[in-house]
């Protein structure tokens, strides 16, 4: 899978299609058991977890919404 800079991706298919392990790859959550995850080029095995999950946004199926005011 590629995506080039700025681009929205969205991953789309059947339950147990593999999508939530692909989301959970890309901020290791987990490391994969083979290949790796490459962004710019850089392996992310090299990156520190909180840089990267700095970076990354994600929009699950299930949001939570609180309702009220913030303060």
């Amino acid at each position: 899978m590629k995506a080039d800079p700025g681009q929205i991706v969205a991953l789309v298919g059947r339950s147990g299609a593999g999508k939530t392990s692909i989301v959970n790859l890309i901020p290791r959550f987990y490391d994969p058991l083979s290949g790796r995850i490459l962004i710019d080029g850089f392996a992310v095995k090299y990156t520190t977890q909180t840089s990267l999950r700095s970076q990354v946004a994600m929009v699950l199926q299930d949001t939570l919404l609180f309702n009220g005011t913030e303060r």
